[in-house]
C-alpha cells in the first residue's frame, strides 16, 4: 500500500487548470478538506489542505500559525 503522507515541502498552492484567465473570474464559495496536516514532531492534528471551487489548493491552520516541519495526510 503507497504512503499517502509527504514530508517537509511547501504548501501546495497550485489550480487544477492551465486557464488561469478563466479561474480568476470564478470566486471561492466552498471548499473541501482534502488532506489533513499533522505536525511532523507530535503528529497532532495542526491544520487542514483545502480545496476550492476554483481549483486553488491552501491550508488552513487552526490556530492561524504556519508551521513548516508538518505532514500532509490525504488518507
Amino acid at each position: 500500500m503507497p504512503d499517502r503522507t509527504s514530508r517537509k515541502h511547501s504548501v501546495p498552492n497550485v489550480r487544477r487548470s492551465d486557464d488561469a484567465d478563466a479561474q480568476q473570474e470564478i470566486r471561492k464559495i466552498e471548499g473541501k478538506a482534502v488532506a489533513r496536516i499533522l505536525d511532523a514532531q507530535t503528529r497532532a492534528v495542526v491544520g487542514y489542505l483545502y480545496e476550492w471551487n476554483t481549483g486553488q489548493i491552501e491550508p488552513k491552520w487552526k490556530d492561524d500559525i504556519e508551521r513548516r516541519d508538518v505532514i500532509y495526510d490525504y488518507g
